[in-house]
């Protein structure tokens, strides 16, 4: 593990996040801490954001890759971490580390389709797909870890979709909270579309 970045810096907080090896130990080489051996296997943190507290310190904020997206890491593997951040951090700046489950998204939106194209529920007449679905997975997955949420950029995703022709999006909600236009702040960093309490209704045209 060679860190590059300049020590204390968020930058260097956020690289030592992301060269973290679940279940390996430490050890201290030339006054440095540093992993015996590189094993990307066990680098399970794929997303990080690292951000001062008002009180001091900072606050880290992970997740890891799960079997369809992001996840929160383990409270064991969240336990593990911190206790690694704790041994490579700096002397008396106290550190928060915060792994949760993705936000929900919910949608209520009609989505205007090329009647050539498309079928009324949304899949593609030529193969049967749902490309509208696959716009807006990978504009959630791609979505700038623990950034403000844009509305219009998951409207400007779907629209790039060939056929589609418009989108109106009458109602959306995070973890069931209203919004209209921008989230500020997504607590988990990262957001996953809540199918159960969403309705998509496609117009053919």
């Amino acid at each position: 593990m060679i860190i590059h970045t300049e020590p204390g810096t968020d930058e260097w907080y956020k690289d030592l996040a992301l060269n973290y090896q679940d279940g390996d130990t430490i050890a201290v080489q030339n006054n440095r801490t540093v992993y015996l051996q590189k094993d990307e296997s066990k680098r399970i943190i794929k997303r990080v954001s690292i951000t001062e507290n008002p009180e001091g310190g900072f606050k880290i904020k992970v997740a890891k890759a799960g079997s369809s997206g992001l996840a929160p890491l383990t409270d064991e593997a969240r336990t593990r971490f911190l206790v690694y951040i704790r041994r490579v951090k700096f002397v008396g700046i106290p550190i928060d580390v915060i792994s949760l489950p993705a936000d929900s998204l919910s949608l209520n939106a009609t989505i205007e389709l090329d009647s050539l194209l498309f079928k009324a529920d949304g899949s593609r007449l030529k193969d049967g797909k749902t490309p509208i679905d696959t716009a807006i997975t990978d504009y959630l997955e791609s979505f700038p870890f623990d950034t403000p949420f844009y509305l219009s950029k998951l409207v400007d995703a779907v629209q790039n979709v060939a056929g589609v022709k418009d989108i109106n999006i009458t109602a959306s909600s995070l973890n069931g909270v209203a919004f209209e236009r921008k989230i500020d702040e997504v607590p988990s960093g990262y957001l996953t579309l809540d199918k159960a309490h969403s309705n998509i209704t496609y117009v053919l045209n």
